[in-house]
């Protein structure tokens, strides 16, 4: 249970290739598995969900890129229950300006 705390203070990197792997492994621990409920329920209790509003707001698209990969799985349709907690954390905003983002790709995820 400690990698997950372990990679949600990696948001905190100063190197965004260590911060988009953070997010990349986040993403992965939400892939849908037969039994993965429990790795997001633990995610979440770790401030995944805050350390993932915060990946969003990077300047690195691919940081932002995982970031948005890995919330759309925690709110993905199968637990709908996190999706408010998403938003109590704070993704909106930097949802709303990976939108208005330049590429086609960071606009698609924000549009998750």
């Amino acid at each position: 249970a400690g990698l997950i705390p372990a990679l949600v203070k990696l948001q905190h990197a100063k190197d965004p290739a260590v911060q988009e792997l953070a997010a990349r492994a986040m993403y992965f621990l939400c892939v849908d598995y037969e039994d993965d409920e429990p790795y997001r329920q633990l995610l979440v209790d770790a401030g995944g969900l805050p350390a993932l509003a915060s990946l969003l707001q990077a300047g690195h698209p691919g940081v932002q890129e995982q970031a948005a990969l890995a919330l759309k799985l925690v709110c993905d349709e199968d637990t709908q229950s996190f999706c408010p907690k998403a938003v109590v954390a704070g993704v909106l905003p930097p949802l709303a300006k990976l939108l208005e983002a330049g590429t086609v790709t960071l606009q698609r995820l924000g549009a998750v």
